[in-house]
């Protein structure tokens, strides 16, 4: 059973804490629109580039939104509104610990993803 960051071990019934490392290898998971045909993964060495990828998908989006505008910005809250406006998106991160992936949902990537872009503005 899965809380937050902890995986309670079901035989032994005790709490396992587990540490994101970045170099965990990430498969995101989506669905763009109600249609299953959307469906798609995106596969990634680290969390890190996982969190690259689903901006580089936002970004895409914006492009073929608006694509006379040579510069588009956003905001984090662009972002929000455009991971909560998928049909679905998560991620499974791998847990050398007990050789498995554990799946995240939209939150956890935008969490992931908020932090990651905040690192990478210096801030």
């Amino acid at each position: 059973i899965r809380c937050d960051e902890t995986v309670i071990d079901l035989l032994t019934r005790v709490p396992v804490t587990f540490h994101q490392a970045d170099n965990r290898h990430t498969i995101i998971l989506v669905q763009t629109t109600s249609n299953k045909k959307s469906r798609t993964f995106m596969d990634f060495e680290k969390v890190s580039m996982a969190m690259d990828g689903v901006c580089t998908m936002f970004e895409k989006r914006l492009k073929e939104m608006y694509p006379h505008m040579k510069d588009i910005t956003y905001d984090i809250a662009d972002l929000y509104n455009y991971v909560d406006a998928l049909a679905d998106l998560s991620a499974m991160v791998y847990e050398p610990k007990i050789n498995a992936y554990l799946p995240y949902n939209k939150e956890w990537v935008k969490k992931k993803a908020f932090a990651h872009l905040k690192k990478q503005a210096g801030q």
